[in-house]
């Protein structure tokens, strides 16, 4: 039982860290655009 509750833990936990590496790649994106339009 502890067990299932843990994996579920853990694979929310994992969605959430790709959720988060896409928002900052993402990010990263954009900035990079901006800069390139600027120059």
């Amino acid at each position: 039982m502890f067990a299932r509750f843990a994996c579920k833990l853990c694979k929310h936990q994992d969605s959430r860290r790709k959720i988060q590496e896409q928002y900052i790649s993402e990010i990263t994106n954009k900035k990079r655009n901006n800069n390139e339009d600027i120059l």
